[in-house]
C-alpha cells in the first residue's frame, strides 16, 4: 500500500531532521578537534612553563636549595654590613683624630704663648690618647 501524502510529508520531514542532526553532529565533531588541538597546545605551554620556573627555581636557591642568587645577595649584605661597620670606624678614628690634632694645636698655640710648658701639655694629651 502506498504511503500517504501525510505520511511522505512526515517522513521527508523527518529525512531532514536526520540530515540536520548530521550536519550538527558533524560541526560538534570539528569543534571537538579544535578543543583538544587546543588542549594539546595548552599542556604543551604548561611543561614550558614548568620547566622554566625549575630554571628560575634552581637558579635563586641553587640546585641543592641552599646556594644561588639568594645565598649570594645574603653573602653580599653581610660583606656590605662589614664594610660598612669597618668604615664607620674609620671615620670615627678620623675624628678622634683630627680632635687630637686641634688638641695639640691649641695647647702648642697656648703654650707658645705661655712658654716652654706647652710641650709637655702637648706630650701628655698625645700619651692620654
Amino acid at each position: 500500500m502506498p504511503p500517504d501524502n501525510q505520511t511522505s510529508q512526515t517522513l521527508g520531514k523527518l529525512e531532514a531532521q536526520v540530515e540536520g542532526l548530521g550536519d550538527l553532529l558533524a560541526e560538534i565533531r570539528r569543534g571537538m578537534a579544535a578543543q583538544v588541538e587546543t588542549l594539546a597546545t595548552t599542556k604543551e605551554q604548561i611543561s614550558q612553563l614548568e620547566h622554566k620556573t625549575s630554571v628560575v627555581f634552581k637558579l635563586l636557591s641553587g640546585t641543592d636549595g641552599s646556594g644561588g642568587i639568594q645565598a649570594r645577595i645574603a653573602s653580599l649584605e653581610s660583606k656590605l654590613e662589614t664594610t660598612i661597620n669597618a668604615a664607620q670606624k674609620i671615620e670615627k678614628a678620623h675624628d678622634d683624630q683630627k680632635k687630637l690634632i686641634l688638641k695639640v694645636l691649641a695647647v702648642a698655640v697656648g703654650g707658645s704663648m705661655a712658654g716652654g710648658a706647652g710641650v709637655s701639655k702637648i706630650l701628655g694629651i698625645i700619651a692620654g690618647n
